[in-house]
């Protein structure tokens, strides 16, 4: 029998969560719910399946195993809390939380019912991200020193003006590092490790939000390397994410999610793969749905064994907290330690 999903929220996000519903084997999309029932009833209508007018009346359904949650930040680990306390797993969309006593909410929650815990990260499903992360992991690049992420996006006024909670720190939580730039940050710490210590800078400096659309950071990870993080929404005409890690035998760069440089001592200098057909540096929507879909077969895999999800509450806690360091050490002044 397939699992059965729900999804909370009709936002941009949403269609692609149910592309990779579809696209994953054993996995069906039964109900949607909005809080807009005209909204919520177009989706439904466009995939044949049911829709609910409010989060209790989904919740009872008998016919939903798991709840994929796509509403505004703010409100991803109250509701992923919610649905696990009426014993469904829970399908995160990012990031897990705006605060740490959020994600730890929603950890705790996953620990207590017993229910699964899973968050989108889908670019650690990437094929090129996982060759880096092999050779890293080996210890092909030696020691690793230097670690540097760009993420330099273009988001308009317009886009911010759009809906009420874009750009608000209490429903978006931050801004270019923590909507935008959460993907980034989760692939750092996949591919580098977590910081020990982080000192930054956010600023708004270009749009007219309460968070910033400009950020920079350093920081020394755990094992000695350092890194640097810019991420902002005000650069035109915006570029595509990079990621460079250097280490003492050699050095790979990532472009969104495929390698553009691979030299390291001893192997073949490598051919940048094949070119992205879409990025997300200036339109929010373009982005790719296969890396989406791999990450729910493993997901579907983990429900249906029982198992941990690849990226759990706890791998998902960590990235928020690189964010939330950054934005403290700006505030204070500050380096903070992790």
């Amino acid at each position: 029998m397939a699992i059965r999903f729900a999804i909370v929220g009709c936002g941009a996000i949403a269609p692609m969560h149910a592309e990779a519903i579809g696209r994953a084997e054993g996995a069906a999309l039964v109900a949607v719910v909005y809080r807009r029932a005209e909204q919520a009833r177009a989706f439904a209508d466009a995939r044949g399946i049911a829709w609910e007018p409010g989060l209790p009346s989904l919740l009872r359904r008998r016919d939903i195993d798991a709840v994929s949650v796509c509403t505004p930040s703010g409100l991803h680990a109250e509701m992923a809390v919610a649905a696990m306390e009426a014993g469904k797993d829970v399908v995160v969309e990012k990031p897990l939380a705006i605060t740490l006593a959020q994600a730890d909410a929603a950890i705790e929650a996953a620990r207590r019912t017993g229910r699964i815990l899973a968050v989108i990260s889908q670019l650690r499903f990437a094929p090129d991200v996982a060759e880096a992360k092999r050779a890293i992991a080996e210890g092909r690049l030696g020691r690793l020193l230097l670690a540097d992420l760009s993420m330099k996006y273009f988001r308009s006024q317009e886009y911010y003006d759009s809906a009420g909670w874009r750009g608000t720190w209490a429903m978006d939580g931050g801004g270019a590092l923590m909507n935008q730039g959460i993907h980034g940050v989760d692939l750092l710490l996949h591919l580098v490790g977590a910081p020990k210590t982080v000192y930054g800078y956010a600023r708004t400096l270009a749009r007219q939000i309460e968070v910033e659309d400009t950020a920079v950071a350093v920081a020394e990870l755990e094992d000695g390397c350092l890194a640097t993080i810019t991420g902002t929404t005000s650069v035109t005409p915006g570029f595509p994410r990079r990621l460079a890690i250097h280490g003492e035998r050699g050095s790979i760069v990532l472009e969104e999610a495929r390698i553009v440089k691979w030299e390291v001592q001893g192997e073949p200098v490598r051919a940048p793969t094949a070119a992205p057909t879409i990025a997300a540096s200036s339109v929010p929507t373009a982005i790719g749905s296969d890396e989406f879909a791999s990450q729910y077969q493993a997901i579907v895999h983990s429900l249906r064994e029982r198992r941990p999800p690849p990226v759990g509450g706890e791998e998902a806690r960590r990235a928020v907290a690189t964010v939330l360091a950054i934005y403290e050490s700006s505030r204070s002044g500050r380096p903070v330690t992790m």
